[in-house]
C-alpha cells in the first residue's frame, strides 16, 4: 500500500463508554502507521489497544495492534493528545479480529523480476479513448501458474500489464502478483503467517535477497458460489515492511539461485506450504538475518545454528531411546530418588539422554546437502568442529575459549551455517545438490562467501 496521511475519528470497538478521539493517520512501510489523536483516552491504561476502528477522509479504517507511544495531557479537560504505532493498517473496511476472509493478493519484492510471465498485447484503439478497460488506464490478466496445497486451497501467480496514458507521456509495466483463495476462511492473522509470510520467504529463498510485501489486497468470500467479487470488495492491507513501495533495486537473472523457469510452481508450491508450517519460526531465524544488517555478530551467529538445530528436529527422525525401554540398572538408579520425583527425572532423560550434539546435527545436515555445500566450504568435518567450540564458547562460557576467531570470521561462519539450512529447503523441495551445485554460485554474495571460508581453512582449499 503506498503511503498516505488522513484524518479522522477513532474509537475502541464494543466501548461501552463510547469514547472516540478526532486525529490523523499516516502509514508508510517503513514505520507502519502512526496515529496523533485528541480526546478520550483510548488505551484504558494498558499502553496497548489491539484493534481501533476509524471513519477518515478515505473511509473507514481499521487499525491493528497498536502500541501507545506518547501523551499530552490537559488540567483543565478529561481529553487528552495520544500517539499510537500501529503494525496494521486496513484501509476501508471495518474487521475484527475474528473477521475471516476467503481471498487475497500479494505483491513482493523481486516477484516481477522472478516471474517473468506475460506480454504486452494493446486492447482496444487509443484514439477512442480505450473504453473497453477504462479511460487513460490499460490493464491485462495474463496466464499464470497454480498450484493447490495441502489444504485444498489455491495459490496462482499471474501477470498483468498495467500503465497510465496522458497527453504528452505514458507508462507500461509488467505486474505480477499471487492470488490466494483459501478452502477455509481465516483471520487477518492466520491469513498473514499461514500464506502470506511463506510466500515471501518463498522468493527470499529462491532469489537470495531479502523480499518483503509491496501489496496485500484482502476480501471476504462471496456468498454464492457463482458470484464475483467486485474490484472495491477488496481492502488494502498495509503492514510494516523494510522495502520501498516502488523498490527498483536490479535483480538479474543470473543472480538468481532458482529461476522462475526452474521452479515446477505446482508440485514444489505445496511441499514448501507444507514444510514452512513444520518449520514455524525456523525461518525467520534464517531469513531474518538477511533484513537485520545491524544486528550483532553473536546474535547472527547463535541465531544461525539454533535454526540448524532447530531444522535437524523438525525433518529428521528422531534416534532417541526411552529410559523406560532401558536396562534393569537405569531402574534401579532411579529407585535411589524419591518416588514423586522419578516423574520429572525421567521426562528430563528422554528429552537430554540421547539427543544429538550439535555437531552430531551439523554432520547430518551436511550430509543432506551434500556436494552442494562441500563445494562452497571444502573441509566439513573442521567446518563442524570449529562451528560447534565458537557456539558453544558463546553459550557456555567454560574458562578459557576454546578457539578464538575475529568477529568477521564469526559473521562468515554464521552465513555458512545459514547457506547450509538454506540448502538444506531447497533439497527439502525436490532440487537434488548436484542440481544446486552451479546454481548457488550464481549470487556474488554466495562467491564472497566461499572465499572468506577458504581463508579460514586455508590447507584444505
Amino acid at each position: 500500500m503506498d503511503p498516505f496521511t488522513t484524518k479522522g475519528t477513532w474509537w475502541v470497538p464494543g466501548d461501552r463508554r463510547r469514547r472516540n478521539a478526532t486525529g490523523t493517520i499516516t502509514y508508510s512501510p517503513q514505520t507502519g502507521g502512526t496515529l496523533d489523536v485528541y480526546g478520550k483516552r483510548l488505551d484504558e491504561d494498558s499502553y496497548y489497544v489491539p484493534l481501533l476502528h476509524g471513519d477518515t477522509e478515505r473511509g473507514r479504517a481499521t487499525l491493528l495492534d497498536c502500541t501507545f507511544e506518547t501523551a499530552s495531557m490537559n488540567q483543565f479537560s478529561s481529553s487528552s493528545g495520544q500517539t499510537f504505532s500501529c503494525q496494521v493498517v486496513v484501509d476501508g473496511a471495518h474487521i475484527r479480529r475474528d473477521s475471516v476472509l476467503g481471498e487475497a493478493e500479494v505483491r513482493v519484492t523481486y516477484l516481477d523480476e522472478w516471474g517473468r510471465i506475460g506480454r504486452i498485447q494493446p486492447l482496444g484503439d487509443l484514439r477512442q479513448g480505450r473504453r473497453d478497460v477504462g479511460q487513460g488506464f490499460y490493464y491485462q490478466r495474463a496466464p499464470g501458474f497454480m498450484a493447490t496445497l495441502t489444504d485444498g486451497s489455491m495459490v496462482t501467480l499471474g501477470a498483468g500489464q498495467q500503465g497510465k496514458f496522458g497527453v504528452t507521456d505514458a507508462s507500461l509495466a509488467v505486474v505480477h502478483q499471487f492470488d490466494v483463495r483459501l478452502t477455509t476462511p481465516k483471520t487477518l492473522d492466520e491469513l498473514l503467517d499461514g500464506y502470506v509470510r511463506p510466500l515471501v520467504d518463498l522468493l527470499t529463498l529462491l532469489v537470495d535477497r531479502p523480499s518483503s510485501v509491496l501489496c496485500l489486497k484482502v476480501a471476504k468470500r462471496p456468498r454464492g458460489k457463482k458470484q464475483l467479487v467486485p474490484p472495491y470488495g477488496y481492502h488494502d492491507v498495509g503492514l510494516r515492511t523494510t522495502a520501498e513501495p516502488s523498490a527498483g533495486e536490479s535483480l538479474p537473472l543470473p543472480t538468481q539461485i532458482i529461476r522462475s523457469d526452474e521452479f515446477a510452481f505446482s508440485e514444489q508450491l505445496p511441499k514448501w506450504f507444507d514444510l514452512a508450517a513444520k518449520l514455524g519460526g525456523i525461518r525467520g531465524l534464517v531469513f531474518g538475518l538477511r533484513y537485520a544488517s545491524e544486528m550483532s555478530v553473536e546474535n547472527r551467529y547463535l541465531n544461525a545454528t539454533t535454526a540448524a538445530e532447530a531444522l535437524h528436529r523438525a525433518t529428521f527422525e528422531s534416534k532417541r531411546a526411552e529410559v523406560g525401554l532401558k536396562n534393569q540398572a537405569t531402574e534401579d538408579w532411579l529407585a535411589q530418588y524419591p518416588k514423586e520425583e522419578r516423574n520429572l527425572i525421567k521426562t528430563r532423560l528422554n528429552q537430554y539422554i540421547n539427543d544429538p550434539s550439535l555437531a552430531d546435527r551439523l554432520t547430518e545436515l551436511v550430509n543432506k546437502a551434500g556436494i552442494a555445500f562441500s563445494s562452497i566450504v571444502p573441509n566439513p568435518p573442521e567446518w563442524v568442529k570449529l562451528v560447534k567450540n565458537v557456539r558453544n564458547d558463546l553459550t557456555h562460557q567454560e574458562g578459557v575459549p576454546k578457539v578464538r576467531v575475529t568477529s568477521r570470521q564469526m559473521y562468515v561462519l554464521a552465513e555458512s551455517v545459514a547457506l547450509l539450512v538454506t540448502i538444506c529447503f531447497l533439497v527439502d523441495l525436490g532440487f537434488t545438490p548436484e542440481d544446486l551445485l552451479d546454481r548457488l554460485l550464481r549470487p556474488i554474495r554466495i562467491r564472497v562467501l566461499k572465499d572468506e571460508i577458504r581463508a579460514i581453512f586455508p590447507a584444505s582449499a
